[in-house]
């Protein structure tokens, strides 16, 4: 089976997943949707909350501050790739401190027609009610991991959505996901969730009680806002560490790679991508924005299979590399 197949199929390893429960924390509740849905009443506007996503676009969103290359086109090449099952779009916000290093850039130039590009200045943040007195939170430029953290809380209380870091590179459809909980992931073996990939939509209880806890604990960071002894968060699906980092806690000797930097460097040969990770919706490299990259690397072959796809689909041009 080539990559081509194993990409647009999408859904193929969900059943093999849901036996695997035991893989999934339970720290935080994954029953409801928002909070709470107890009453009869409540499943019928969880039943109305699932049609409103089949009708209504997907945002995604994803944020750079700096010189945007390769790596980061890579990770929105290969979103385009294999969502599939549902309408969608993707935002990328380029920090407008830095607007200037990418007005030529040809990476940004080069992505698909369909990526929309956005700037944004912390100064928006002054006219969000619930954000205005903690503004200093979002305008960090001495932190700028942390002025990440302040975006996408922003980003997502605005408009509702999927933000996910551009050091993710995405293998599988997410459908199934996007029409479930609103969800993170786990951080290896941290008592809180990761923020590389967060998912909620617009006006939720959960949306609206992350920006209250945003002003109350005066933090954005993720240790703070989605730490797991927070029972508020119930509702918040919590999916496995290896949901986007499948070799974080468990190095399966099978796997073709055993650290993050491998994805870069170490040449391999494959023909199908469910011997690699098979249970897993992409794979999260932690940044590693200075490894010279390999041309026979798993993230080379999987780059050039993605904008092949693309190109025979029509949705980047012909003589993109």
């Amino acid at each position: 089976m080539i990559l081509h197949t194993i990409f647009r199929r999408g859904f193929h390893f969900l059943n093999r997943q849901k036996n695997q429960e035991g893989s999934f924390s339970t720290i935080i509740n994954m029953d409801y949707v928002v909070n709470p849905f107890q009453s009869s009443s409540g499943l019928k506007n969880a039943k109305k909350v699932f049609e409103k996503i089949e009708e209504e676009k997907v945002i995604f969103h994803c944020y750079w501050f700096g010189p945007f290359g390769r790596m980061q086109a890579a990770s929105i090449t290969s979103l385009v790739t294999t969502q599939v099952s549902y309408k969608y779009e993707i935002w990328l916000w380029l920090d407008e401190a830095t607007k200037a290093c990418n007005i030529d850039s040809k990476w940004i130039k080069e992505l698909p027609r369909t990526v929309i590009i956005k700037y944004y200045n912390p100064n928006i943040v002054k006219s969000v009610p619930d954000f205005r007195k903690v503004f200093y939170l979002f305008n960090d430029m001495h932190h700028l991991p942390y002025r990440a953290d302040g975006f996408r809380l922003w980003a997502l209380h605005e408009f509702g959505g999927f933000y996910f870091d551009l050091d993710i590179m995405f293998f599988k459809d997410m459908g199934q996901l996007i029409r479930g909980p609103e969800f993170v992931y786990a951080w290896e073996k941290q008592r809180y969730a990761n923020n590389a990939i967060i998912y909620l939509r617009k006006n939720s209880w959960l949306n609206k009680y992350i920006a209250r806890k945003v002003r109350k604990t005066h933090s954005t960071q993720p240790w703070i806002i989605f730490n797991y002894d927070d029972k508020n968060l119930k509702g918040l699906k919590l999916l496995s560490a290896s949901t986007f980092d499948p070799i974080w806690n468990d190095d399966d000797p099978k796997y073709i790679i055993h650290n993050f930097s491998e994805f870069f460097i170490k040449p391999v040969s494959l023909d199908s991508f469910e011997e690699v990770f098979p249970f897993s919706y992409g794979y999260h490299w932690h940044n590693n924005w200075d490894v010279e990259i390999n041309e026979m690397s798993l993230f080379a072959i999987l780059e050039k299979k993605n904008l092949e796809i693309l190109r025979n689909e029509g949705i980047i041009k012909d003589d993109c590399e």
